[in-house]
């Protein structure tokens, strides 16, 4: 998950103001059943996302566990 601590509290809040400024412009003149399938889709979207970020982050670690144990091996 996104740790919006890290950031500065007024690149947090821009952030927070453009989706929000998205979301209305892309709801707007739609029917409620037309913002729940894009609300469905997004949600999707992002699940999707931090799925592919999880994978990467567990490759990234067995990649640098490999290296750190092929040094070791150099060195003996």
């Amino acid at each position: 998950m996104l740790n919006l601590n890290n950031c500065c509290n007024s690149d947090s809040a821009e952030l927070a103001a453009a989706i929000n400024a998205m979301a209305s412009i892309m709801a707007k003149d739609k029917s409620i059943e037309e913002i729940e399938m894009l609300a469905i889709a997004f949600d999707l979207l992002s699940d999707t996302l931090f799925a592919i970020a999880l994978i990467q982050k567990k490759q990234d670690r067995l990649h640098e566990k490999c290296c750190e144990k092929l040094r070791r091996d150099d060195i003996r």
